[in-house]
């Protein structure tokens, strides 16, 4: 009888999960009770060739994804036949430019925080800001696609000559990885990640023929949009063929991968390469300076998933920064001591202004020149660059507050496995901060789409908010100094 329990475990349906990001990609199966019974990660490289240049490799990434499905193939053997379906999930704004008839690669990856057209892109918005946000529910900045498709038709010759063969397509990296993996021969993209190209109205499967003609983007260039839940072909799995059923962002369904909490009475932050922070909210209620993301795109448009969202684009990144200035990486050991330190010497703490990559929503600031306060040591600069992010999250979780308050606030992502980091939410924020011990969320709320039963039984370790003056001092001097930053010249 055991035997045959176990035969009938081995044959339940499993999920496939492909989640390219910023700093890695990873492939991760899950059955149909949440376990994950199979999981590969490879390190990607992020080039910041220059303040709002950032880049990543196309063949890398496609070489990474190849990768972690040979991974996993390999640890599920006979098992890869019980894999049902699959799901691509992407960073939501990066984009390249490529022959979709030979597969030529014609641009770098332009990442997602990459914001190298926002002086072209600001002179359109002189008179267009408006009618924009109120179309696309952005706040229009130039991390979304429309001005770095722009920048591409008119930097690189490789892009224009394509153009004038007609093979020529300039799109999200979704759709370049969903073609380059399942070898469709036109190029398609879902409804969530073309609407960060700023070229679409809030959840549409249709390209906005008045967008188009303000930003000069001809839509024989774009792939065709699709629900988020679709036909997306087959990709290769061992000897297995499994059903590609999810194309989307990779922070739009993080929240999902809670839920029954996912509601209007929690706000949901994932911190990993950025942080971005989510609310279940209506439409109206988006406050001014934060998104009106659409997570997921059903048939017909119906029944679209809203969120009020707001953005720090360098988080993890920011963290990155500091390790190559300083020299090395802090060890849990290394963390501590800083912690202690700052305990024992509050006023010699700085704060800092992150301005590695363009700084996100509420103020919305280009890159620029990031600096400390005040001269401090390794571990004082760590704390600081540490708490310009939780900072920076307090800002959108003001925004948030005026028009609808939380009563707790759910953490995951890479960064939320520092205590620290958990603490100062809660303590800066006032709410109970749940971080969550699944730090897999987005591939999990994309796992419950294929698998609704995938949520499992999550974990959570709790921080109550404590009473930290020193911290909130430094909140204070840091969101004048941005205040400043903002206010135009």
């Amino acid at each position: 009888m055991q035997q045959r329990h176990k035969l009938l475990a081995d044959m339940s349906p499993l999920a496939l999960v492909l989640d390219q990001g910023g700093h890695s990609t990873r492939a991760m199966v899950f059955d149909e009770n949440g376990a994950l019974v199979a999981q590969a990660s490879i390190p990607v490289n992020t080039v910041i060739k220059q303040a709002g240049w950032i880049e990543q490799d196309a063949v890398e990434l496609v070489a990474s994804l190849q990768s972690v499905l040979l991974q996993v193939a390999d640890q599920l053997g006979r098992r890869c036949s019980d894999v049902q379906s699959a799901a691509l999930i992407v960073q939501r704004s990066s984009l390249v430019a490529w022959d979709k008839l030979s597969h030529t690669i014609l641009s770098p990856v332009l990442s997602w925080q990459d914001t190298r057209n926002s002086e072209w892109l600001e002179k359109i918005l002189t008179d267009n800001r408006d009618s924009i946000r109120q179309s696309t529910g952005l706040y229009p900045n130039a991390h979304y696609g429309a001005s770095k498709i722009r920048w591409l038709l008119d930097h690189l010759p490789a892009v224009n000559s394509a153009a004038e063969k007609r093979s020529l397509c300039i799109a999200p990296l979704a759709s370049f990885l969903h073609q380059q993996l399942t070898g469709v021969s036109e190029p398609v993209v879902d409804a969530v990640i073309a609407s960060r190209t700023m070229l679409t109205d809030i959840a549409a499967t249709s390209w906005s023929t008045a967008l188009l003609d303000l930003f000069g983007i001809p839509a024989a260039i774009l792939p065709e949009i699709k629900p988020s839940l679709a036909n997306y072909g087959v990709i290769r799995l061992g000897d297995c063929h499994v059903p590609l059923r999810l194309l989307g962002g990779d922070q739009s369904f993080f929240a999902m991968s809670h839920g029954d909490m996912f509601n209007s009475d929690a706000v949901f932050i994932n911190a990993g390469t950025g942080a971005f922070i989510q609310q279940k909210t209506q439409p109206a209620l988006v406050p001014d300076k934060l998104l009106c993301s659409a997570l997921c795109v059903v048939e017909n448009n119906s029944g679209a998933i809203i969120v009020a969202e707001g953005t720090v684009n360098a988080a993890a990144t920011a963290l990155d920064w500091l390790w190559k200035r300083i020299g090395f990486v802090f060890s849990a050991e290394d963390w501590n001591l800083a912690i202690g330190q700052a305990v024992s010497e509050p006023a010699s703490v700085p704060y800092f202004i992150n301005r590695i990559t363009a700084s996100g929503s509420p103020d919305w600031l280009p890159a620029g020149e990031s600096c400390f306060s005040m001269d401090s040591s390794s571990a004082l600069q760590a704390v600081a660059v540490l708490e310009s992010i939780v900072f920076a999250l307090q800002r959108n979780l003001d925004c948030l507050a005026v028009v609808q308050p939380c009563k707790k606030i759910i953490v995951s992502g890479g960064l939320s496995t520092l205590g620290i980091f958990c603490q100062r939410i809660s303590d800066l924020a006032e709410k109970p901060v749940w971080r969550s011990d699944d730090v897999e969320a987005c591939a999990r709320g994309a796992a419950m789409q294929l698998l609704p039963k995938t949520a499992g039984q999550q974990k959570y370790h709790h921080y109550m908010p404590q009473v930290n003056l020193h911290l909130k001092q430094r909140y204070t001097q840091w969101s004048t100094a941005m205040d400043q930053l903002a206010r135009p010249v």
